[in-house]
This record gives structure tokens, sequence and C-alpha cells, in this order.
């Protein structure tokens, strides 16, 4: 039983180029004031940065976020810049970590801040990028169907390059349009910039850096504008950005290009469920019926963009295209799984489909209904989508594991009923679910060792969270040598949520109160991986330093370090 005392102490669609539009080529402070002065937008900005901050701190860096991690601390500068990994670790995230680590010290804020500078930013910037083609009313809807893409928001928030690549690819697309529609040079700048940066962060974003000038090459013949003249823009457009790919693509390329090589041409081919799984992910929610909703508001906003500007659907669907059907034929492996973020320029181009849609029926709307307010459909759309999608459960209480597999991969899994049902499958002794009725949620702070990082292997401790609705930090056992543990001491690592179980400063800096030792794995991992490392040594150790254990069986056992050290000591020698 658990002490009573834990639960006492812990107590409207315009044409291109008619309507008010905010030129986004000027100084960013002129942005974020014309941004102010619209109280729609920024409210959805607010709201998308809400979903992004909300209990960020607490997060546990886990699963693919230590690739970049692990090359930091094991690899020098130079082959950080001129490799690719056998985990495929992302070359500008790793070398910020290594200077990181080098100078302030590594921490949960520092991996996860350029990617939380993405998200927010491509709240802002992409609505803004896309007012002079789209309208006001409908970039604005756009910005609240981004900010509570629940997609977006998980890349806003984990620490690899996904979200950084979207605002670089997509942005630096419609830079690209910008500039061939009559922008300054400085649109073409931008273009290139990203165009080149892109791949640098993640190289799937590569069929993005050369297909919107295909795609204006093709726009230029189709309109009969393809002169000399822009012929040489669009080939010096493109010298540009393929020397600026060379300087930085060019040496990891040719020193491990045959990494890269190994990973592509997989049988692995997504089928029915790998395309409706993305599917799901990319609307952003579980219920098969409101994704067949957003695919069909989707098609619906294709056919009223295509009457008024087919030039903008028709780019859209080409930067679609192409890029669905560069990761196809690459076949990484494992496409089945990661075709959602492969593809993840699909969720900016569902979303302006669908906002489109939402402004054309929302004028219809207020023809009818004079009392409608102007921009009132896209928040009620919004909040239906995140109703509908698996955020509301995600952020039920205290939960270190908003990024796992188990909330992000399958939305389906994140429904309340399987979700309970998993969780107690992982709690055979009922320990955690007694420790949720003892004590108030987010009382009190758990330490769980051992642990792996890899998310299939680690299935439930997210899972046991649900039950005890307590904080929870990972436990180290080792000297760090072991995958997902870092050396205790070490003082290049300044992470909150990981601290060595031989470290009691650490420990009361953390204010821990429980600490979990496992024997084995509470649910198998899938696939069987390596075995969970032998802790009876430390279960000894803390025996003898805080007395009986709170908890003990075949699974795990349980150390109170919030009673008293006379208490602890007299009850394990009556023991």
């Amino acid at each position: 039983m658990l002490p009573a005392s834990i639960g006492a102490r812990a107590a409207r669609d315009g044409r291109a180029q008619r309507g008010s539009s905010i030129e986004v080529t000027g100084s960013f402070a002129r942005c974020v004031r014309a941004t102010a002065r619209e109280p729609l937008l920024v409210l959805a900005v607010l709201a998308g940065a809400w979903l992004r901050l909300h209990q960020l701190g607490e997060q546990i860096v886990a699963d693919d976020e230590w690739h970049a991690l692990d090359a930091a601390r094991n690899l020098r500068w130079g082959e950080l810049f001129t490799h690719f990994g056998a985990a495929d670790y992302c070359i500008p995230l790793a070398l910020l970590d290594r200077l990181l680590m080098e100078t302030v010290g590594l921490s949960e804020t520092g991996m996860r801040a350029p990617v939380l500078a993405a998200g927010l930013a491509g709240l802002v910037l992409l609505p803004l990028l896309l007012r002079p083609l789209l309208g006001r009313a409908t970039s604005t809807a756009f910005a609240w169907l981004l900010a509570v893409s629940p997609l977006h928001v998980y890349y806003s928030r984990f620490a690899r390059p996904y979200d950084i690549t979207l605002l670089l690819s997509f942005g630096g697309a419609i830079a690209a349009w910008r500039w061939w529609t009559g922008g300054s040079r400085r649109w073409a700048a931008a273009s290139v910039a990203c165009a080149v940066l892109a791949p640098w962060f993640n190289l799937v974003a590569l069929p993005l850096s050369g297909a919107p000038l295909a795609a204006l090459a093709a726009d230029g013949l189709l309109r009969g504008t393809l002169d000399g003249r822009a012929a040489r823009r669009l080939l010096a457009t493109a010298g540009a950005i393929a020397a600026g790919l060379l300087l930085l693509l060019g040496p990891p390329l040719l020193v491990d290009g045959g990494t890269l090589l190994a990973k592509t041409g997989q049988p692995d081919v997504p089928g029915a469920a790998g395309w409706l799984s993305a599917a799901r992910q990319w609307a952003g929610t579980s219920e098969d019926g409101v994704v067949a909703a957003v695919g069909a508001a989707a098609l619906a906003g294709a056919l009223v963009l295509a009457r008024r500007q087919p030039r903008c659907v028709g780019y859209l669907l080409v930067l679609w295209g192409v890029q669905a059907g560069a990761v196809h034929l690459a076949r990484p492996a494992f496409l089945e799984y990661v075709l959602a973020r492969y593809v993840l320029v699909s969720v900016p181009v569902v979303l302006v489909l669908v906002a489109t849609a939402l402004a054309a029926l929302e004028e219809r709307l207020r023809r009818r209904l004079r009392v409608l307010p102007a921009g009132a459909l896209a928040p009620l759309a919004a909040a239906a989508l995140f109703w509908a999608g698996p955020l509301r459960f995600v952020y039920d209480g205290p939960n270190n594991w908003t990024n796992h597999a188990v909330h992000q991969y399958w939305y389906r899994s994140a429904g309340p009923w399987s979700f309970q049902k998993a969780a107690r499958e992982a709690d055979p002794a009922g320990f955690y679910a007694r420790l949720g009725l003892f004590a108030p949620p987010g009382s009190l702070r758990l330490v769980e060792a051992p642990w792996s990082m890899a998310s299939t292997e680690n299935m439930a401790l997210p899972l046991t969270q649900v039950l005890h609705r307590q904080w929870v930090c990972i436990g180290f056992v080792g000297d760090g040598s072991r995958a997902g543990e870092l050396p205790a001491g070490d003082p290049r690592f300044r992470f909150r949520n990981f601290v060595h179980v031989g470290d009691e400063e650490g420990l009361q800096q953390r204010r821990v109160r429980l600490v979990v030792f496992h024997r084995d794995r509470l649910l198998p991992p899938d696939p069987p991986g390596e075995p969970l490392p032998d802790v009876e040594g430390w279960i000894e150790r803390y025996r003898a330093r805080w007395g009986r254990p709170l908890h003990e069986d075949e699974h795990m056992v349980v150390f109170d370090l919030g009673q008293p050290r006379d208490a602890a000591s007299s009850s394990d020698a009556a023991r």
C-alpha cells in the first residue's frame, strides 16, 4: 500500500493583387507591427504558440532526438560537417549541440530552441507570405489551421529538423513565386537561401530545392513569357542554388555518400494503410470521417482556387507531387512509418486549400447571415479540429512524453479508451494506479530507471504516466557508455529531466520523491531489443541508504526519498 503521507505532502479570399496585404520584405519589426493590427491573426498566433510551449520544459529527450546528441559528443568538428551518420543526424543541429556542449552546456532547451523558433516563426511568416496570393481571409484562416495542426505542433517541439525544413522549403517556394510574379530581387535571394539551407538540415527536402524553378519555367512556357531574360534569371538562380548545395552537401556526399545510398531503394513501399496513417497525421485527426471531411474541403478549396488563381493552385500541387513522388521513388527505410514527415509539405498545402474553402464558405454565409462576424468560421473550424485531434488527450495532465511515438505516429492509439487499456497492461501490480489515487496530479516527481531511449522499447513509461499523473525524470544507472545514457557529473550536459541515480544532490535539486528501479520491462519491446541492465546493485545501495522499499515485486522496486531517515532505517531493521 501507498502511505497517505505521499498524498498529504504533495497537495475573403481576395484576388491576387487586390485587397489588403502585408508586405514582409521589410524589417522583422515592420512585420510584427503589421501583424499586431490584426486581432484574429494575433489570436491564431497566440493559440499556436501556447500549444507549442505547453509543458515543453518537461519533455524528455528521447528516440530520434538522441541522433544529434550522440553525434555531437562522439564526433569531432570536422567529422560532424562531413558525415550524415548511420542514424541520419542533422548536421547543423549536431554542430549547434556541440557548440553548446563546449560553452554553456547542452540542455533540453538548447536542443529544442532552433525547432521551436522555426515553429513559432512559421505561425507568423507563412500566412504573411501567402497573403498577397490568397487574400486576408484565406491567409488568416490558414494561420488558424496551422496553429492547431498536431504534426506542426509536434515538430515544433521535437529536436529534429523537420519543422525547420518545412519553413525553409515551403517558405522558399512561396518566395520564389513572389519573385517570379513581380517581386523584388530580395525574394529571389530569400528563395535561394532557403533552397540551399533546407536540404542541409534534412536531405529529404532536396526535391523542393529544384521543384519551384522547374514549375516556374513550365509556367513561363505555358504562358509564353519565358523569353531570354526570364530564362537567364532562372538559370542564374539555379546556379546559385547549386553552388550553395555543393558547398554544404558536397563534403558529406563525398565522404559519407555510401551511408546515404545504403538507406535508399528499400523494399518498404507504403500500402493503403501507410497512406491512410499519413493522411490522418496531415489532417490532424484519427477520426476517419473528419479526415474525409478535411479531404473534401481541400478538394473544394482547390476548385475555388483553380477558378480564381489557377497558376497558384497548380504551383502548390506541383510542389506536393514532386516531393511525394521523389520520396516514393527513393524508397528510404521504414517509409511506411516516416511517410507523413518526409512529405511534410502536405501540411501547408492541404491547409491552404482547406482555408480557401472556409473563406469562400464564410463569404457565402455572410451574404445570407448578416450577423455572422467576419473571420468567425476559421477559429470555429480550428476548434473543431483540435477537439477531433490528439492534442486534447496528449496535453491532459502532466505528460513528459508528448513527443513519444505512442502519441505521434498512430493517432488512433491516442484515444482515451485504448490508451487506458494499454496503460493498465503496463501496470500489472497496480502501483502506478494507486499512486494516482493517493497523490494529486503533478505533485510528485518520479525517477524511472533504467530506460531505453528508443520508443519501440520504451512504451510503458508514457502509458503508466496516464495512471499516476506525476512528473517523470529518467535515471541513469551506468557510466554513460550505454545507449541513451550520459556520464554522471559531466559539465557538458545540463539536462533537467536526466539524473544519475547515484547523484543524491541532483535528485534533491529536482525534488525527486520516488525512485523506481525496473527489473524488467513492463511491456516487451517491439521488435525485441537489448535487455535492461541489472539494477540489483543499485537496489541494495538504496535499501541501505533509504531503508525498506515503498513497493517491491518481480518487475520493479520503488523507494520513497521523502520519508524520514530514522523511520526508513527502523522499518528496514524490523523487516
